[in-house]
This record gives C-alpha cells, sequence and structure tokens, in this order.
C-alpha cells in the first residue's frame, strides 16, 4: 500500500502536464481554462489517496515504531530463522533494485533525445511524463521490496537500525515531518502565485534529494555531538 501511495504522489501531475502542453501547443480542442481545471482535479485527488494511504498505514505501523528506537534481544532461534527468511527474499530484492534502477535510467533518454534532435516542445512535454511514470514504477519496487528489507534488519538490528544509529534516529525523528511540511508548503505557494502548475512539480524530485542530504548532514552532527 505505501509503495503505491508513493507512486500515486509521483505519478500526480502527469494529467496536468499532459493537458497543460496539449492546451498550449493547440494539439486539441481542449482550452487551457479546461486543462488546468481537470489537471489540478486530478493531481489534488491523487495525492489525497496517497497521502490519505500513508497516513493509515503509519497509524496501523506506530504499534511497531520501538523496533527503529529500542534495543532489541531476540530469543533463541529467532534470529536464524529471521535471517533464513532474509535470504530467500534477496533474490527478489536484488532484481526490484537493479530493475528501479534501469527504468530511472530509460525513462532520462527520451528526454535527452528530445532536446538533443529538436524534436519541439510539444514532445518534450510527452517524454517528462514518460519520465514521471517510469520513475513512479521504479519507486514502487524501491519501496515495495525496500520495505520488506527493511524490516528484516530491524528485526536483526543492522545497518541503519544498529543500537548506536537508532539513538541518532530517535533525536532526528522531529525531521522528516517538519521537511516535508516545509516542501508541501513551499510547492503550493509556489504554484499558486505563479500559476505553472505544469512545471512547479519539479519542487518534489528537488526536495527528495535534498531530503537526503540534509538529513546525512544532520546526523553527521549528531554523530559527533555524541562522541566523547
Amino acid at each position: 500500500r505505501r509503495a503505491a501511495a508513493v507512486a500515486l504522489l509521483i505519478l500526480s501531475p502527469v494529467c496536468l502536464i499532459q493537458l497543460g502542453g496539449m492546451a498550449e501547443y493547440r494539439m486539441g480542442s481542449i482550452t487551457e481554462g479546461l486543462a488546468a481545471g481537470i489537471g489540478i482535479s486530478v493531481l489534488l485527488v491523487l495525492v489525497a489517496i496517497g497521502v490519505g494511504i500513508l497516513i493509515s498505514d503509519g497509524m496501523k505501523l506506530s504499534r511497531y515504531q520501538h523496533l527503529e528506537r529500542e534495543e532489541l534481544s531476540l530469543q533463541y532461534g529467532v534470529k536464524g530463522l529471521v535471517e533464513r527468511r532474509r535470504q530467500e527474499e534477496e533474490r527478489g530484492y536484488r532484481i526490484s533494485v537493479v530493475a528501479g534502477v534501469v527504468l530511472c535510467i530509460l525513462g532520462v533518454i527520451p528526454l535527452l533525445l528530445s532536446g538533443a534532435l529538436e524534436l519541439g516542445d510539444e514532445i518534450t512535454i510527452s517524454c517528462v511524463s514518460l519520465l514521471l511514470i517510469l520513475v513512479a514504477a521504479a519507486v514502487f519496487l524501491f519501496v515495495r521490496f525496500g520495505s520488506i528489507w527493511s524490516s528484516y534488519q530491524k528485526i536483526l538490528q543492522e545497518e541503519d537500525y544498529t543500537w548506536e544509529r537508532k539513538q541518532v534516529s530517535r533525536k532526528l525523528s522531529w525531521f522528516p515531518g517538519v521537511y516535508w511540511l516545509i516542501a508541501t508548503a513551499v510547492y503550493l505557494a509556489f504554484s499558486f502565485t505563479t500559476g505553472r502548475w505544469n512545471s512547479t512539480w519539479i519542487v518534489w524530485p528537488v526536495a527528495g534529494v535534498l531530503f537526503a542530504a540534509v538529513y546525512a548532514i544532520l546526523q553527521a552532527l549528531v554523530k559527533r555531538k555524541s562522541e566523547p
């Protein structure tokens, strides 16, 4: 469910981009006002569905948040069982990661060719929509199989879920919520003030990249302060 929700958020501006391009370049009988109305409506509906799913899943999984914050003591035999299950899932996880990376790379190629061959803005707009669709599919794979893989890491307390990293994550638990609320406010403010809903979607991929960078910096700062 969470993977589908994230994919819907990425797909939400596709209709607006396509209809906006059709109206701007006279590719049909649709007017700019109608294109904007339909596109924004579809965008808001998909965002509402995606956010609703994320909130619902977050509430269901809240009872297991202690796995990310507390040190676990596994009973005899449990660790071996979890490790065997993880080995069974490893091949599917690797395939999903490779497929997701390939989809992201393939999505950029049409956009680059469109610009290099000067095929026109109409084709470029379609290439942008295709890029978002492929990225949505890739992110679905990342989140779907990545969530399963991370669940094993949480139980086994490996990689990002060691006791030391759990302490850091607990101190930064406030950051994701605050960051994405600010990103949403920036997106809405930028979109409403400029009226360029067909291009302000760029805020989301930029915010995603910046999130990883800023979070990594904050983690490094917290670790440095925690060192004796």
